[in-house]
């Protein structure tokens, strides 16, 4: 999500993107501020772009209902 919102995009977008609603958006980034010890999302976004070699995958991020189902034998 957070790779999503350094790229530019808003909330909307993000939450189209990562097939959630914008009220869920915004309390996993009012948790994730909570954790990076910050008070904006823009100072999120600002620390997640000065530290480049730790954010998320640039991968298209899917919701866990879209991704197949993983077993201890590999997936299904």
């Amino acid at each position: 999500m957070l790779a999503h919102l350094t790229e530019g995009a808003g909330l909307r977008e993000v939450a189209k993107r990562l097939h959630m609603s914008v009220k869920t958006i915004n309390t996993h980034l009012h948790n994730l501020r909570g954790k990076l010890g910050v008070h904006s999302t823009l100072e999120a976004v600002a620390l997640a772009r000065s530290r480049p070699g730790q954010q998320p995958s640039q991968q298209p991020s899917q919701h866990p209902s879209q991704q197949p189902e993983q077993r201890p034998d590999g997936p299904i």
